[in-house]
């Protein structure tokens, strides 16, 4: 199914990273291409990731993000 299983977490082959200039990327959508051209995923598994992209782009992207909106200053000792 996905590339691997660790900690309870899936790689879905997608990576979003968020900087703290605000800019949000998507990265390696090369590398799900791949998986599902391979048929290392289905097309279920291709259209899975998409959605869970989808869903989290968006709430990047208007800031209802659980972990987005976290206050990291509090967590980290300076």
């Amino acid at each position: 199914m996905f590339q691997s299983i660790k900690n309870g977490n899936m790689d879905l082959y997608l990576d979003i990273t968020v900087l703290y200039t605000g800019e949000i990327n998507v990265i390696d959508e090369d590398e799900l291409e791949c998986a599902l051209k391979t048929k290392d995923i289905t097309k279920e598994d291709y259209e899975l990731v998409n959605n869970i992209k989808d869903m989290l782009l968006k709430e990047l992207y208007s800031k209802t993000n659980k972990y987005y909106n976290l206050d990291i200053n509090k967590y980290i000792d300076f």
